[in-house]
């Protein structure tokens, strides 16, 4: 299954029983700040093409997380097809 944000957002809000917060923050990513986080993870060349600097901060740790969340996902496809 491809990465897919709106599915992992959907998750977090409906199925984890505690709001997901970026390592080492105390509050929950804004709107904004997800939307960010997938567009460096979507695809960061044209991001980088327009001269955006590479995420900081919370976004910065978000791209870490979505990342490491579609590197699993896409091993445990790997499996099942295997």
């Amino acid at each position: 299954m491809p990465f897919d944000m709106p599915r992992l957002a959907i998750s977090w809000n409906c199925f984890c029983p505690d709001p997901v917060y970026p390592e080492g923050s105390h509050s929950v990513a804004r709107p904004d700040e997800l939307a960010e986080a997938h567009a460096w993870i979507a695809n960061d060349e044209p991001l980088m093409n327009a001269g955006r600097p590479l995420p900081s901060g919370r976004v910065a740790r978000l791209v870490d997380l979505f990342a490491a969340i579609k590197e699993e996902e896409e091993q445990e496809e790997v499996v099942r097809q295997g």
